[in-house]
C-alpha cells in the first residue's frame, strides 16, 4: 500500500484491486445482446438502436471488414464524431482482429497525414463530409480502402 498513498483514502467500499475476467471487449455487447436483446443501447437524435441491434451491425461490419483483406492486428482508422457508427464500427474492428485508431475529425489534412503514416492503418472509416480531406491524404499513406458513412 505504501506505493500506491492514494488508496489509504479510498471509501471502505471501493476495494484497492479489482478482478476482471480474462475476454475481449467486445464479449460485453455480445452479453448484452443475448440478455438484453429489445433494451435500448444507444439514443442519438431521435432515434433509438437496441443492443441486439448494435451486435448485430457490428457483426456485419466484423464480416465486411474481413471480405476487403483485414488481417489480425491490422490498423483501422474511425474518423467520426461521437455517432452510432462510431460505437458500431469500434465493436466491428475488434470483432475483426483489428486495432482501433480513433482519429479526430476536426484534424487537418497534415495532422490526418501524419496519424494514418504513423499508425500504419490501412483502412479508414469516415464521415461523408470529411471524404475530401481523406481522399486528398490517402495516397501519401498506407491506406487502401475508405469507407464512408452518412
Amino acid at each position: 500500500m505504501s506505493n500506491k498513498p492514494w488508496q489509504a483514502i479510498y471509501p471502505e467500499q471501493i476495494p484497492a484491486v479489482l478482478s476482471y475476467e480474462d475476454k475481449p471487449l467486445y464479449s460485453f455487447l455480445k452479453e448484452s445482446a443475448e440478455e438484453f436483446p429489445d433494451k435500448v443501447s444507444i439514443h442519438f437524435q431521435g432515434k433509438e438502436l437496441t443492443f441486439r441491434e448494435v451486435y448485430e451491425s457490428a457483426l456485419k461490419f466484423a464480416a465486411y471488414l474481413k471480405s476487403i483483406g483485414l488481417q489480425k492486428g491490422e490498423r483501422v482508422a474511425v474518423m467520426l464524431p461521437n455517432c452510432p457508427q462510431g460505437v458500431i464500427s469500434f465493436f466491428g474492428i475488434l470483432m475483426a482482429g483489428g486495432v482501433v485508431v480513433q482519429t479526430n475529425p476536426t484534424y487537418t489534412e497534415r495532422e490526418l497525414e501524419y496519424q494514418m503514416k504513423d499508425s500504419g492503418a490501412k483502412i479508414i472509416l469516415a464521415m461523408d463530409i470529411l471524404f475530401p480531406r481523406v481522399s486528398a491524404v490517402a495516397s501519401r499513406t498506407e491506406i487502401e480502402h475508405i469507407i464512408v458513412t452518412a
